[in-house]
């Protein structure tokens, strides 16, 4: 039996939906107020709980050989950096003490390229870069890393551990969270677009890959999943197109990028709800990094999908699901 923390989420429920594609029992911890995708309300057992519930973590891994930790919070905004610090720290420390004591097998920890070191060359990041903190590191980078230190602290202990490193993961969701908000921002034919790349990875492989991890005998290793990196206007640009929408056209310069924050400011007070923009996230969205992504293609003769059937991938049910309601 597996278990799949953070299930309901962008990555937890790709990986949901290829376990049921291979008829693989298993078990979705969710919170109270999250949200089931439709095709597996009754294809999955759901146990109601939280990382940060001991006793709901307890009781989710009864009868589990396998964990699968998506479980994560992603934020920029600083009044959220302390809950964020709790729950992918500290939830993935219960995760960890919780799999020890039940002699579960096997161990999957999703975490990101955040987490790596970065490069002070212009050389790619591998998984070997070394971890220095520096003002190029965020918030989230830093919860990330020391999560991956809880899992390195299991493998010590004798649990079997693995760990992924994805970019940013694209695919079909809930547009208003997670990257797929990116695609929530063409299809509003919003007018900005940041001056920097980013590194991209298709949902499918994600969940892909860490199911064949799951498989393999490889432990005590990382390996980051990254397809390539494109920049924001020309990713902007294609998304557009496939939504037949108008692009972004205005460079974020920091003159029209101050009135951003501004404007998500006021429209946060307003709503109640966390900026979209954030002075962190303004502050990392001009960096540029290469990732080294040879490591999982030698371990796993692995192929990643094309940018292009990613965006066309993704707009097509987005368009679907969200533009028909």
């Amino acid at each position: 039996m597996i278990l799949v923390t953070g299930a309901t989420g962008l990555v937890g429920t790709q990986i949901c939906k290829y376990l049921v594609e291979e008829n693989i029992p298993c078990k979705a911890l969710k919170r109270p107020t999250s949200t089931i995708d439709k095709n597996l309300i009754n294809t999955v057992t759901w146990i109601e709980g939280d990382v940060l519930d001991i006793h709901s973590v307890e009781e989710a891994l009864e009868d589990v050989d396998t964990v699968i930790h998506t479980a994560a919070l992603i934020s920029f905004y600083s009044k959220e950096f302390d809950k964020m610090n709790e729950v992918n720290v500290y939830g993935t420390a219960n995760m960890i003490n919780a799999a020890l004591r039940a002699n579960v097998d096997r161990f999957v920890h999703i975490s990101s390229v955040a987490a790596l070191g970065k490069a002070k060359t212009k050389g790619s990041t591998s998984e070997n870069t070394l971890w220095v903190k520096s003002t190029n590191i965020s918030h989230y980078a830093e919860s990330k890393y020391y999560a991956e230190l809880e899992v390195w602290r299991g493998q010590e202990e004798g649990l079997s551990t693995v760990i992924l490193n994805p970019s940013v993961v694209l695919g079909p969701g809930n547009w208003n969270t997670s990257s797929t908000q990116l695609f929530k921002y063409a299809w509003d034919e919003g007018l900005f677009y940041p001056v920097g790349t980013f590194n991209y990875l298709d949902l499918r492989d994600l969940a892909k890959a860490t199911l064949q991890l799951m498989r393999s005998n490889v432990e005590s290793e990382r390996f980051i999943l990254s397809a390539g990196s494109i920049s924001y206007k020309l990713f902007f640009e294609m998304v557009a197109d496939a939504f037949n929408k108008k692009p972004p056209s205005f460079k974020l310069t920091p003159l029209p990028a101050a009135f951003a924050l501004i404007a998500e400011r006021i429209k946060s007070l307003v709503s109640r709800t966390p900026p979209r923009v954030s002075k962190e996230s303004l502050q990392f969205s001009h960096l540029q990094y290469d990732y080294d992504n040879t490591k999982i293609k030698k371990y796993l003769d692995f192929d990643f999908t094309s940018i292009k059937d990613t965006i066309a991938w993704t707009c097509e049910l987005l368009k679907r699901d969200n533009v028909k309601n």
